[in-house]
């Protein structure tokens, strides 16, 4: 037999798995690519640094992964966390620099996030070694003059220069030995 207060726990728990597994409206907007409603929506969000249940990315996160220089940049005009951390540990920063988003990456830096933070289950590969491997020349030139370490490790012992000759990329190789 059933009680109703069973089933109202019931209910409160379901409406609770809901809660957490729901996205702000921020977040939606930034996820459907849709800059301009995410700005919109900035000065109504309590939180701006609400993250996604599935991988703890925030909104800043998705808007440098998208490129989204405009809504960066009201973001942190609002007050949002410019170097806030997901569960793989990586920044908003990585996915800018990953992506060769050299506005973003400008933007972060200028907030002085940590230029050198190595998440813990990608590889221990810092922004600028992912601006290396996607062959981001002018992003990895700008995070090394900013002062990133060339000879930060991944958990398989490489370097930037390491990932450089990796990627064959003649260019990127000059660039980094110009920081040797």
């Amino acid at each position: 037999m059933v009680h109703t207060w069973q089933l109202d726990a019931m209910d409160a728990d379901e409406m609770r798995k809901k809660m957490a597994t729901e996205l702000s409206p921020l977040h939606q907007a930034v996820m459907a690519d849709q800059e301009d409603v995410a700005i919109s929506l900035i000065p109504e969000t309590r939180n701006l640094n609400t993250r996604n249940p599935e991988n703890l990315n925030t909104p800043m996160h998705e808007a440098a992964r998208r490129g989204m220089v405009r809504l960066i940049s009201a973001l942190l005009e609002a007050g949002a966390d410019a170097d806030p951390a997901n569960d793989a540990g990586e920044s908003p920063l990585h996915d800018a620099a990953f992506h060769g988003n050299l506005e973003i990456v400008k933007m972060l830096v200028a907030r002085k996030v940590y230029i050198d933070r190595q998440p813990h289950s990608a590889g221990l590969f810092t922004p600028l070694m992912r601006a290396v491997k996607q062959k981001h020349g002018l992003v990895a030139v700008f995070l090394l003059q900013s002062g990133a370490s060339p000879y930060k490790q991944t958990k398989w012992q490489q370097n930037a220069f390491d990932i450089a000759a990796e990627t064959g990329d003649a260019d990127i190789i000059c660039l980094l030995n110009e920081f040797r």
